[in-house]
């Protein structure tokens, strides 16, 4: 399954606004669960990131946008499922 990079202020969606980073991850891990890899911060920009795995349909993945006031978003693939996509799994490795 897909991988979803999702950049998000820090300071302006209401339901993190205030919250320290690791408040910020438990925020987002209690909505998703263990979907969310990690969240990542610049603090310089007051700008998160969360990397999540297999973030679901097109509903879930709008809510949490709306949820954290994200700014892009970026659907990816490793590097396995980026080559099964590609090739169809048909090279040697």
């Amino acid at each position: 399954m897909p991988y979803t990079w999702m950049a998000f202020p820090t300071e302006t969606a209401p339901d993190i606004k205030g919250k320290t980073p690791k408040e910020i991850r438990k925020f987002i891990k209690d909505q998703v669960g263990d979907r969310l890899k990690d969240v990542y911060f610049d603090a310089g920009k007051e700008t998160g990131y969360a990397l999540f795995k297999d973030l679901g349909g097109s509903a879930e993945h709008k809510q949490m946008s709306h949820k954290l006031g994200a700014t892009c978003t970026t659907k990816m693939l490793d590097a396995d499922q980026a080559e099964e996509a590609l090739y169809g799994g048909d090279t040697a490795a």
